[in-house]
């Protein structure tokens, strides 16, 4: 796709799983959720990078291993967000045997 597809994708298909998915897990956190939510300001101007450096780092013991205050969120993303985004754009979903599927990283900055 290129770039006004990929846009008008985002917007049709992605945007409306994601919010639902993010509204379910927590409205008050996540009612107000546009593209910024995962692109940061330079979803305005399409000059966002990914992964985003806005975004929590995480490292590898972070998800395998969270701590209380992140244990629902980790599993939200792991179990839900990761594999429906993965499915709407057609990627596999990370995997050890899959290291080149979607994964945390492909959003999330890799903690040092």
């Amino acid at each position: 796709m290129d770039h006004r597809a990929r846009a008008k994708f985002m917007g049709k298909v992605v945007m409306p799983s994601m919010r639902a998915l993010f509204e379910e897990f927590d409205a008050e956190a996540f009612g107000t959720m546009d593209c910024k939510t995962c692109h940061g300001p330079g979803a305005d101007d399409h000059s966002f990078e990914m992964p985003n450096p806005q975004l929590d780092a995480l490292s590898g013991d972070m998800i395998m291993n969270p701590d209380a205050d992140h244990k629902a969120i980790t599993e939200f993303m792991m179990t839900k967000v990761r594999p429906t985004m993965a499915q709407l754009i057609g990627a596999p979903e990370w995997s050890p045997e899959t290291p080149e599927g979607l994964g945390c990283f492909a959003c999330h900055p890799m903690k040092p």
